[in-house]
């Protein structure tokens, strides 16, 4: 079984920002129900592959919510996927990677923490627009994308589900896969 988590905070202030990316990629499958054990919204893929989640621990505590998915349903680090946003990548790239430092991301370094390793995959989707340089990262991150920006995003968001649906099928191999 495979845990696919979408990073993000709670919230309608929050939606379509740049740091709820991770969100917006599964947050559109239905199926989804609270679950306050795990502190999540929590729905199980069609074919029974995984489960997805979106932890409502907000981005810098996503770990809590992650570890005790993984425990209860004995999901070992290396099936667990994480899509999460990176302001490192231009907009609308994506790079999978294993076994990475979080690099600065709250919400990898409190999964890092929680599951004691960082042997975990990472689906990072990139976030740098050109308005970066003008704002503080912190503030940045919680913009919402602008109507140019939101084409990008929907592109990155197909080709993650795609990419998402083949590696459920083949599995995962690579340390490095570049989609975009």
């Amino acid at each position: 079984m495979i845990l696919i988590a979408g990073l993000g905070n709670p919230g309608n202030m929050y939606k379509n920002t740049r740091h709820n990316f991770g969100f917006k990629v599964l947050e559109n499958i239905t199926g989804y129900n609270f679950n306050k054990k795990f502190n999540s919204l929590i729905s199980k893929h069609q074919d029974d592959l995984a489960w997805l989640a979106l932890p409502q621990t907000f981005m810098n505590n996503s770990g809590l919510a992650i570890k005790k998915i993984a425990d209860y349903y004995k999901i070992k680090p290396k099936d667990i996927w994480v899509i999460h946003d990176d302001i490192d990548l231009q907009l609308g790239k994506i790079r999978i990677n294993f076994n990475r430092s979080a690099a600065g991301h709250h919400g990898i370094e409190s999964i890092i923490k929680s599951l004691k390793t960082k042997e975990f995959w990472r689906i990072r989707l990139g976030i740098l627009g050109t308005e970066k340089n003008k704002i503080p990262t912190d503030n940045y991150v919680l913009q919402k994308f602008n109507a140019q920006e939101m084409k990008l995003v929907k592109k990155a968001i197909s080709k993650t589900h795609e990419a998402l649906n083949e590696f459920l099928k083949i599995g995962i191999s690579s340390t490095t896969y570049k989609i975009s």
